[in-house]
């Protein structure tokens, strides 16, 4: 109990790589290219939906895990 986990669901016939998009979400502007996935139905991190039907929901309950830090909570 009260511990974390994150779910995927996906449609292994569906699971591809989408096209090269170019988006400006860096400091000042910058540009860079990502490749979204299709295929995943739902991604759940923390008991909260993250990706439903292939789209982002914009949630962001997870946190960034870097090399060396402590996993503690």
């Amino acid at each position: 109990e009260g511990a974390a986990a994150g779910v995927i669901v996906y449609d292994l016939d569906e699971l591809a790589y989408g096209d090269t998009e170019f988006v400006r979400d860096l400091p000042a502007g910058q540009m860079r290219a990502i490749v979204r996935a299709k295929g995943y139905r739902s991604i759940i991190v923390n008991g909260t939906p993250i990706i439903d039907d292939d789209r982002e929901t914009g949630a962001v309950p997870g946190r960034l895990l870097r090399p060396g830090a402590s996993l503690t909570v």
